[in-house]
């Protein structure tokens, strides 16, 4: 919603400075000058709405963290790999998970003894370790193959071990639409690996006018457009674990 909003305000500003230019025609001044005070309403109600909406995360967020913490602190690790998890767990649940961005200094030096780590060997927290020490520096070239070898880790990617995967691996989705600006109707063309779900067109004021179902492996879509009204419209896109937002201008 937060996404799909600052997608609304950045078409909203854009309409406001399409009709300030406006403002210099003297027989469209008016109707652009009372257009630009609608807009800027609208740009003030969603704008408020989406600080409110990441306040709220940022609360959930570091409740979440808090009630995670107490419980990580209650872990008694059996092993090795138990421990680094606690440990990456116990510096992320204090910091970033609660908006928190600045490490320590133990907590510097702890990670620093982890990221070396070979993966095979030390597990996902790792990498995890890594995410985090890469906020503090950036350039560290990690060279696991060296590392494994040396812990007695064979390290290979599974499209070298198992070559039939590579005609498994999916595509990323990939949508165009046009024509755009449309009249009646408007096409979308779906490439990739397309999950099933459905397809919402909002208006500038963040109303769903419109609602479609896409079927799984979908190829192409033709959406009636004819009874929506001239505008600018956004399309939000919900297929499987694929989000994005997408654009058009309706026309007569």
């Amino acid at each position: 919603q937060v996404n799909l909003n600052d997608s609304l305000l950045k078409i909203i500003d854009e309409e406001i400075a399409i009709h300030f230019l406006l403002m210099n025609d003297s027989s469209f001044a008016d109707t652009a000058n009372l257009m630009i005070q609608q807009l800027l309403s609208q740009y003030q109600s969603l704008s408020a709405l989406n600080k409110n909406l990441l306040l709220n995360l940022k609360n959930e967020s570091i409740s979440l963290a808090s009630s995670a913490l107490v419980r990580n602190n209650t872990i008694v690790p059996t092993n090795f790999n138990e421990f680094i998890e606690k440990k990456v767990n116990d510096i992320y649940l204090r910091t970033f998970g609660q908006g928190i961005d600045t490490l320590t200094n133990v907590d510097r030096t702890d990670l620093e003894s982890i990221i070396h780590i070979c993966p095979l060997a030390g597990g996902p927290a790792i990498y995890r370790a890594r995410a985090l020490y890469n906020l503090l520096n950036d350039t560290i070239f990690y060279n696991d193959r060296l590392v494994c070898a040396n812990a007695g880790y064979f390290r290979e990617s599974q499209e070298q071990l198992m070559p039939e995967l590579k005609s498994t691996v999916k595509q990323s989705p990939k949508i165009d639409l046009f024509p755009n600006p449309a009249n009646d109707q408007l096409m979308l063309l779906f490439g990739g690996d397309i999950e099933a779900g459905k397809i919402e067109i909002y208006n500038l004021t963040g109303a769903i006018v419109a609602k479609y179902n896409i079927n799984k492996n979908t190829v192409n879509k033709v959406l009636d457009i004819n009874e929506i009204s001239e505008g600018y419209y956004m399309i939000h896109f919900n297929l499987g674990n694929y989000n994005t937002v997408k654009s058009f201008i309706k026309v007569k």
